[in-house]
C-alpha cells in the first residue's frame, strides 16, 4: 500500500475531461495533472477482459495495469488523472487496494450531448463498423488482433467469449449510447469502492456556470483553494470542430430507449441539451 492519495476523474469521454484538467492546472500549477495517462498501454487488455471475463484475461489486465499505471504513480507526491478508461470497476478496485485514500470525481454531462459529440465529431474513433468487426474477429480468435489504436478497442457485449447477437445488431450510434449508459452506471456505483467522503459527482453544466460548484471541486482537490473566475478560462477546451450538432428525432428515440433511466438518475431532462450553451 502507498500513502499517496491519487485523484481520478472518471467520465464517459466527451464530457469536459480535458477542460477540467486545464482548469485545475490554472488553479494550481504545482501539482501534476494528467489526461488519459498511458491509456493505450492497458486498454486493449481491459477490453479483452471485459469480453472474456476469465481468470487468464484478468491476470493479463492487472499485470499491464500494474506495470503501466500503478508502478508509474506509486512514488509520486501527488497524482490527478482525468480518464474515461478508468471508469471500470476492476480498475477502481485495484487502485483502491493499492491506494486506500483514493478519491474519485465522477464528471458527467448531458448524455444527448455526449453521444452527439462522439458520433458527429469523432465518428471514426468509436465503434466504427470496420474497426469493431476487426476487434470482434480477434476476440473470437478468427484473426489476429488489430493494431493498438484507439479506434479498435471498445467494450463488446459478450456471453462466454461469443459476441452477443443483440449487440451486433446495434447501429454505431446505439453502441455509443450503450457506452454512455454503462459508463454512467459504473461511475454512479464507484462511491462504494472508496472511503466515505472520497467521492463526488460533478455535472459539467454546473461546473461552468455555478461558482459554488467550482469551489466544491477545487476544495475537494486543493484544500483552501478558491477558484477565481478572472484567473481561470472557463471556456470549453477540447473542441476539434466548432459546431454543435443536435440529434435527429430517430437518434433521440434510440437514445431514450437505451439511456432514459440513466439520464434521469443524473437529473437531466430529455431534449434539454438544446438549451445548454457553453
Amino acid at each position: 500500500m502507498s500513502d499517496l492519495t491519487p485523484i481520478i476523474i472518471i467520465n464517459a469521454g466527451r464530457s469536459g475531461s480535458q477542460f477540467i484538467v486545464r482548469m485545475l492546472q490554472e488553479c494550481n500549477n504545482s501539482i501534476e495533472i494528467n489526461h488519459e495517462f498511458n491509456l493505450l498501454k492497458f486498454k486493449p487488455e481491459l477490453v479483452k477482459y471485459n469480453f472474456y471475463k476469465n481468470q487468464q484475461s484478468k491476470i493479463k489486465l492487472l499485470n499491464k495495469f500494474n506495470e503501466y499505471y500503478i508502478k508509474k504513480i506509486i512514488n509520486k507526491d501527488h497524482w490527478i488523472d482525468s480518464s474515461y478508461v478508468l471508469t471500470d470497476t476492476l480498475l477502481i478496485k485495484t487502485l483502491a487496494e493499492n491506494f486506500p485514500e483514493l478519491r474519485i470525481i465522477h464528471l458527467v454531462r448531458h448524455g444527448e450531448l455526449v453521444v452527439s459529440s462522439w458520433y458527429n465529431k469523432l465518428n471514426e474513433e468509436i465503434y466504427e463498423e470496420k474497426a469493431i468487426n476487426k476487434l470482434i474477429s480477434g476476440l473470437e480468435k478468427k484473426t489476429l488482433f488489430p493494431p493498438i489504436e484507439k479506434k479498435y478497442y471498445w467494450n463488446i457485449e459478450s456471453n462466454r467469449g461469443i459476441t452477443e447477437k443483440s449487440f451486433i445488431k446495434l447501429s454505431q450510434f446505439e453502441k455509443i449510447c450503450l457506452h454512455w449508459k454503462k459508463s454512467i452506471l459504473t461511475g454512479i456505483e464507484a462511491y462504494k469502492l472508496v472511503k466515505k467522503g472520497n467521492y463526488i459527482q460533478i455535472r459539467l453544466e454546473d461546473l461552468v456556470s455555478k461558482e459554488n460548484v467550482k469551489n466544491q471541486l477545487t476544495g475537494f482537490i486543493f484544500e483552501g483553494c478558491k477558484l477565481v473566475n478572472k484567473k481561470v478560462n472557463m471556456k470549453p477546451h477540447n473542441i476539434n470542430m466548432k459546431k454543435q450538432f443536435f440529434l435527429t428525432d430517430d437518434q433521440l428515440q434510440s437514445f431514450s430507449k437505451i439511456c432514459s433511466k440513466e439520464l434521469n438518475l443524473l437529473g437531466y431532462k430529455p431534449g434539454s441539451h438544446k438549451k445548454i450553451i457553453y
